[in-house]
C-alpha cells in the first residue's frame, strides 16, 4: 500500500545483494504516525521479508524528528465521531482501535522481523516513535535525539511495547521513574542506559552514511559483524552534557524508590506503593547546590504534579503486569496481550485521555479535569476490572 508519508529506497550493495531503506515523511507534523503510515509500512516489510534479495532494512526519518508518537489530534477527533456516530460499544469498529491494533502490530512484526532492521533517530522520539524505535536489532541515534513516553500527561499511559523496555533496564526503579514523570532523555542518557547503541552527529544523514559504510566495508554478506563494524566506524564519542538526567538526578530517582515494592501482588497493594513514589517524588528535596539539578527536578515534579491519577495508577499497573511476563512471552506477544488490552479499554473509555488531549493540545489551557484529583481517590479495585 503507497502512501506519501512513507517513502522506501533500495540500495545495491552487490550483485544481489540490497539494503531497503523505510523513511517517515510527514515532517511538518514531527513524522506523527497514522493508520495508513503503519499500514503501508507493514506492507513494505512484509513484501521486503519475502524478497531473498533484501539483506537488511533501515528505518529513518526526514526533517527535524524522527517521530513525535501518533498523530493524537486525530485521534482525539476520532474519538468524538465514533460516539456521536453510536457505536460506544464496538470499539472494535472506530478508527482508534484499527490504529492502535495496526500500529502494535507493525511493532511487533519489526521485534521478531527475520532480517536485521536499523533504527536511526534524530530529534523527537516519542511515544510510539520510541516504540517503532526500540523494536529495531541495530539502534544509532542523533546527539540531537530526545527520547521520552510522556503518556501519562495526556490521560493515557506508555505503550507500544514502553513497559517492556521500561521493565528491562537494570535500574527497574529508573524504569518505573520515566514511565511515571514522563521525562525527556538526552542521546548520551539513551546510550548510557541501552536504549540506543550508538550516537553519531547530528549533521548529515545518517541513513545513507551508514549504507555507504557498509558497501566500503562488505566483503561476502551483510551479517552482524559487518552491521556493528560500520556502525561503530561512523559513531562518536558521547557527550555527558550538563543536563543528562542519569548524570544529574540518578541518586535522587533512586531515593525516591528506597523501600518500594515493584512487584506488588494485587492493585490495592500497587495503590499503596504508587502513592508512596508519588510522595517521595513530590518531597524529594535536591541536597547539594546545583541550579541546573534543581531546575531539572522541579520540571520533574512539575509532571508528576500534571499528570493524570488514573493515567500513573494504569501506567504502573501495566509495567507490573509487563515485567510478570517477560520469561514467558516475547516481545509481540506482551504488546497484544497487556498494549492493545489496556489501550481497546482507554479508547472505548476515553474521557481521561480526550481531556488531556483537549487540556494540552487543543484548547492549551492546561488545567485538564481529571476523572481523580489524586492517586488516593482511585477505587483500584474497581479500575483493575474495568482496564484489566
Amino acid at each position: 500500500m503507497e502512501n506519501k508519508y512513507i517513502s522506501t529506497e533500495t540500495f545495491i550493495v552487490k550483485d544481489n545483494i540490497f539494503i531497503g531503506l523505510i523513511s517517515l515523511s510527514k515532517p511538518k507534523q514531527m513524522n506523527a504516525l497514522d493508520m495508513d503510515m503503519s499500514v503501508s509500512i507493514r506492507a513494505k516489510l512484509t513484501k521486503w521479508k519475502d524478497d531473498p534479495n533484501i539483506k537488511l532494512i533501515i528505518i529513518t526519518s526526514i526533517g527535524s524528528s524522527f517521530c513525535s508518537g501518533g498523530d493524537i489530534k486525530k485521534l482525539y477527533n476520532c474519538f468524538s465521531e465514533y460516539e456521536n456516530a453510536g457505536h460506544k460499544n464496538d470499539i472494535t469498529s472506530s478508527y482508534s482501535y484499527k490504529f492502535i491494533e495496526n500500529t502494535y502490530k507493525l511493532i511487533g512484526e519489526i521485534y521478531n522481523f527475520p532480517k536485521p532492521i536499523i533504527g536511526v533517530s534524530h530529534g523527537i522520539t516519542m511515544g510510539i516513535g520510541m516504540g517503532v524505535f526500540m523494536a529495531t536489532k541495530y539502534r544509532i541515534s542523533s546527539t540531537s535525539a530526545k527520547f521520552a513516553m510522556p503518556e501519562v500527561s495526556i490521560g493515557t499511559y506508555p505503550d507500544a511495547g514502553a513497559g517492556l523496555f521500561f521493565s528491562q533496564l537494570d535500574n527497574k526503579a529508573l524504569g518505573y521513574f520515566l514511565a511515571l514523570t514522563g521525562v525527556t532523555i538526552s542521546s548520551s542518557d539513551a546510550l548510557l542506559i541501552g536504549f540506543t547503541d550508538h550516537i553519531f552527529s547530528a549533521d548529515g544523514n545518517m541513513a545513507y552514511e551508514i549504507i555507504g559504510t557498509i558497501k566500503r566495508l562488505f566483503s561476502e554478506e551483510i551479517n552482524d559483524n559487518l552491521i556493528k563494524k560500520s556502525l561503530s566506524r561512523i559513531s562518536i564519542k558521547p557527550n555527558f552534557d550538563e543536563n543528562s538526567l542519569i548524570k544529574k538526578a540518578s541518586l535522587e530517582i533512586n531515593s525516591c524508590f528506597d523501600s518500594v515494592d515493584l512487584y506488588p501482588n494485587n492493585e490495592t497493594e500497587a495503590k499503596k506503593q504508587l502513592i508512596k513514589i508519588i510522595k517521595n517524588i513530590k518531597n524529594h528535596k535536591i541536597n547539594y547546590q546545583d541550579d541546573k539539578a534543581l531546575h531539572l527536578w522541579q520540571s520533574i515534579q512539575n509532571n508528576i504534579n500534571y499528570s493524570s491519577p488514573l493515567a500513573l495508577f494504569l501506567t504502573f499497573r501495566h509495567i507490573n503486569k509487563v515485567s510478570q511476563s517477560q520469561s514467558s512471552m516475547d516481545a509481540s506477544e506482551i504488546i497484544e496481550k497487556h498494549d492493545l488490552r489496556l489501550s481497546t479499554k482507554i479508547c472505548q473509555y476515553n474521557y481521561e485521555m480526550k481531556e488531556g488531549v483537549r487540556a494540552l493540545l487543543i484548547d492549551k489551557d492546561k488545567s485538564p479535569k481529571w476523572s481523580f484529583k489524586s492517586v488516593d481517590d482511585i477505587d483500584e479495585i474497581q479500575i483493575e476490572k474495568k482496564f484489566f
